[in-house]
């Protein structure tokens, strides 16, 4: 099992290649450098994977993606699949890390406060997510909002849904297996580990109803066809 310091400098490799690239070609084909450079990582830390329904990533219009949550792996996994533009919600204090923040800002990704109740917040990030998707960008949610301690798929936020819904945009869920024996939230090493990535049909929002209703369908909707794939044999 590689160690926390194997880890850390599998990143560092990462970083520096991604650096080097992107200082040679620019940012308009960074974005392929920092895609390829988290496949590397990946299998520096001895994880493989297997993807079904990708082709979905690149024949969409702009949604909104909806994935579980288990490891920090996860975003790795995503990341290596993203080669069209999908903006990631992710922790403001992910930010404030060398070399991740950067790229999170250079990638236009958007810093969501976690326990933040603002108005002002709440505006901002509504605004954000609009202008990504107008921009024909996908972005992506953990609906579940956190981690998942024990493997089992969580219950879900309606901020994705309702996103989804003042957008008019579909809601496609990804199951992800296999990140947890990895790497569960317990532990900062990895275990050398196949993981599988399933990209499923779309839902689209309600046509009728009122915003939360039909926003707690569609979240109804996509926990019940991700809880029934991951209790699908592989």
């Amino acid at each position: 099992m590689p160690s926390v310091v194997s880890n850390v400098f599998g990143f560092c490799k990462m970083a520096a290649r991604y650096e080097r690239n992107r200082r040679a070609s620019g940012t308009q084909t960074a974005h392929a450098h920092l895609v390829a450079s988290v496949r590397g990582l990946l299998e520096y830390m001895g994880i493989t994977y297997t993807s079904r329904g990708i082709e979905v990533f690149s024949s969409t219009e702009p949604c909104i993606f909806v994935a579980n949550h288990n490891s920090l792996l996860d975003a790795l996994l995503l990341y290596a699949h993203f080669e069209r533009d999908v903006r990631i919600m992710a922790k403001s204090t992910l930010y404030a890390i060398p070399f991740l923040g950067e790229v999170l800002r250079q990638e236009g990704h958007i810093a969501v406060r976690r326990g933040s109740k603002r108005h002002e917040d709440a505006r901002r990030l509504r605004a954000s997510i609009a202008s990504a998707l107008r921009e024909g960008a996908c972005v992506l949610f953990f609906p579940e909002g956190t981690r998942s301690g024990t493997g089992q798929l969580g219950s879900f936020k309606l901020g994705a849904f309702y996103n989804a819904i003042q957008n008019d945009v579909p809601v496609v869920p990804i199951v992800i297996r296999g990140t947890f024996e990895a790497m569960p939230k317990t532990t900062c090493s990895v275990r050398p580990t196949h993981c599988t990535f399933d990209v499923l049909a779309p839902i689209f929002p309600p046509a009728e109803g009122e915003e939360k209703y039909r926003a707690q369908r569609m979240a109804a909707e996509a926990h019940e066809v991700m809880r029934q794939k991951l209790e699908s044999p592989l």
